[in-house]
């Protein structure tokens, strides 16, 4: 779920010293990309396609790196990895298109969140996350103010 792919980022953004904004931008981006083009303009059948892939991951690395630098393309780079790791307990096509994936249909966005909200095995380990992030967040916070 995305608040823990956003949890990761904060937490890699933190411990790893990169730019925050490109590493969550990065870590948000394959869902950003394939839910939009699977729930949202039904493009596609799955939610995991086209932002779930190495060439996805290459393409948008560059691209950042030409508009924002270096330092940016690697954070962004840093939270795109993240992102596509936390995934692999279901199916990812890495190498599409050059490699055939059969792949199951994406459930909506409703049946999504009551699976999610309903199994604790995928619940819990989340919350722990973004519990961890809060606190780090607010930490971090604390020692700027002084």
């Amino acid at each position: 779920m995305i608040i823990g792919h956003l949890a990761i980022s904060v937490l890699e953004s933190h411990y790893l010293d990169t730019d925050i904004g490109p590493t969550i931008a990065g870590g948000l981006f394959p869902d950003a990309l394939d839910k939009s083009l699977c729930q949202v303009l039904n493009v596609s059948a799955h939610g995991r396609l086209w932002g779930h892939t190495v060439l996805g991951f290459a393409l948008s690395t560059v691209i950042v790196g030409a508009a924002r630098g270096k330092r940016a393309a690697g954070s962004w780079a840093l939270g795109y990895v993240s992102h596509l790791l936390a995934d692999l307990e279901a199916p990812v096509p890495l190498f599409h298109p050059f490699a055939a994936y059969a792949m199951p249909e994406s459930p909506s966005i409703t049946e999504t969140l009551h699976r999610f909200a309903t199994d604790p095995t995928k619940l819990l380990p989340e919350l722990a996350l973004t519990i961890w992030a809060i606190w780090v967040l607010v930490r971090s916070r604390r020692e700027t103010n002084r």
